[in-house]
């Protein structure tokens, strides 16, 4: 019955309380007063002649043994009132085409942001919703594994312009339905489907406290269907996070605004595409710096209030060393969008850049419970404690994250670093050989060497370096940041400052890690090295 009526457990607690205390009060109240011919009047000092004492012990015995049950229930039994909390799953692409999965992966992120604004409404990240895809995982698991008290799922099927929609809300504390529905519409208006579907969750959920529904939930930001198409198979490139792909996301942005040049959060997404091009591939910031912070100033100027447009701004300001600006922008980021997780992941960056860390890991804290299956943003953290010499804890963090994906390779090389830092060579260089680092040369490289010499091992570091100086020849790339630390551990300190000094000139973002990076301690007294902080703005 209580699931029927969509009774939530506080409103069942009310009841049960309400149920349990009425008898006693009635009986109180009987006692009190004597009730003739529809009259009440009080008895005298509450003496009544009517009952007898007996009587009247055994009513009132009554009404507490009654009264007992709801007491208990709801101050010893009852769960504690939390706020709704829901995770959107991608919904299941059901199309003829498999290509048409970036519409329902882009349609299911669109739920989640919407969402996201609600006040009241707690809502899984993107991230952490999405790490159950294509899992068989019971919404129970779901449920504690993102500490959610509800979960919508369903599929999409779209055939040209017709769409199908199917969507169910789910209890995830014993897997019985709240709700369920399905959409059968003409691809004209995605944001009006996007509307109905919410609002119908919404209403669902207001027996778990959300509160009322009047606002609008989902904004249109575009009314060009085409447009918005093109949008979403930008953001479908954009979340996997590789050179090819970021590329392709770039084209797709550009041609949503080409078709919208009033579309503000393509010229974000484009922004974002454009400006991570510096750390997922070899271009110079030279070269996406310009392109980067146009799209995102032009993002702003359409709409001001684009939280992913002032975090993108910021990650560009600190590619050019203007750390000032930067923190402006992101913590309007996320004065904008609070349970935005990027946002902190990006200012925790910033913040152990400048030598903020323990700020810095109270950042990376938050963005961790924002999105607790990400892992970027647990790595962040791990970076973050090591950056703030907490080797302890940063090796804790770090087997949290090897717990999510135990072939994550910046969990082992962070591993690596945190256990560096300690002087256990034998066992970083084991958790840097498993990250296989020479696939990221750019980077993570110069680290192996470094742990080899360390180690004992030069030869074994010296052939790393000449792998290193071999792949930048044959591709026209420095790796600066790279040699710089491979010669460090060589005990090449003159080479080591040619290498940054290199990385400074090319603007790598690598060096925003220097000032505050314990692998550069052997070199902080060095003349060139205080020179080097002061051309970062870093002093």
């Amino acid at each position: 019955i209580i699931h029927a009526l969509h009774l939530s457990d506080s409103t069942l607690g009310y009841v049960v309380l309400a149920l349990g205390l009425g008898f006693p009060l009635a009986v109180v109240l009987a006692w009190a007063f004597d009730v003739n011919d529809g009259r009440v009047e009080r008895t005298p000092a509450l003496n009544v002649p009517h009952r007898t004492p007996l009587l009247t012990l055994v009513l009132v015995g009554i009404g507490l043994a009654t009264a007992a049950p709801g007491i208990t229930y709801y101050f010893f039994l009852r769960k504690p009132v939390v706020a709704a909390s829901i995770a959107v799953l991608p919904f299941v692409n059901m199309s003829a085409s498999p290509e048409n999965e970036y519409f329902s992966d882009g349609i299911s992120e669109e739920l989640i942001n919407a969402f996201a604004t609600i006040p009241g409404l707690r809502v899984a990240s993107r991230t952490s919703a999405f790490a159950f895809k294509g899992k068989s995982v019971s919404v129970q698991q779901i449920g504690t594994e993102l500490n959610v008290g509800a979960v919508v799922e369903g599929s999409i099927r779209r055939e040209g312009t017709s769409l199908r929609i199917t969507a169910q809300l789910i209890d995830t504390s014993n897997g019985y339905h709240l709700w369920s529905a399905s959409y059968d519409r003409e691809l004209k208006n995605i944001f009006a489907v996007e509307e109905e579907l919410a609002r119908s969750i919404v209403h669902a959920l207001k027996s778990r406290l959300v509160p009322s529904e009047a606002t609008k939930v989902v904004r249109p930001a575009t009314a060009d269907v085409a447009a918005h198409d093109l949008f979403l198979k930008g953001r479908y490139f954009w979340n996997k996070r590789n050179l090819d792909s970021l590329k392709r996301a770039i084209a797709y942005f550009q041609q949503a605004i080409d078709l919208d040049p009033s579309y503000a959060v393509a010229y974000a997404g484009l922004a974002d595409s454009t400006a991570l091009l510096h750390e997922y591939g070899s271009a110079s910031l030279a070269e996406v710096a310009p392109r980067a912070r146009q799209a995102a100033l032009k993002a702003l100027q359409l709409d001001g209030t684009l939280a992913e447009a002032h975090d993108t701004l910021g990650v560009i300001y600190q590619y050019e060393y203007e750390w000032a600006a930067a923190e402006q922008e992101s913590r309007r980021a996320i004065e904008l969008e609070p349970r935005y997780p990027t946002a902190h992941h990006r200012f925790a960056l910033l913040l152990y850049s400048i030598g903020r860390t323990t700020e810095a890991v109270a950042e990376a804290e938050t963005a961790v419970k924002l999105d607790p299956t990400s892992l970027a943003i647990n790595n962040i953290l791990t970076v973050s404690l090591y950056m703030n010499r907490e080797y302890d804890r940063a090796l804790e963090q770090v087997r949290r994250t090897l717990e999510l994906d135990p072939g994550y390779p910046l969990a082992h090389v962070n591993f690596a670093k945190a256990l560096l830092a300690q002087g256990h060579f034998a066992e970083a260089l084991d958790h840097l050989e498993r990250a296989g680092p020479l696939k990221y040369p750019d980077r993570y490289g110069g680290d192996l060497a470094y742990a080899y010499a360390k180690s004992g091992r030069r030869n074994d570091a010296l052939r790393v370096l000449r792998e290193l100086d071999q792949r930048a020849r044959r591709e026209g790339i420095t790796l600066a940041p790279a040699r710089a630390i491979a010669s460090l551990g060589l005990g090449d300190i003159d080479r080591t400052f040619a290498w940054l000094d290199k990385a400074y000139e090319e603007r790598d973002v690598a060096l925003r890690e220097i000032k505050c990076d314990p692998v550069y301690d052997a070199i902080r007294t060095d003349p060139r090295f205080a020179r080097l902080l002061t051309q970062l703005k870093l002093k």
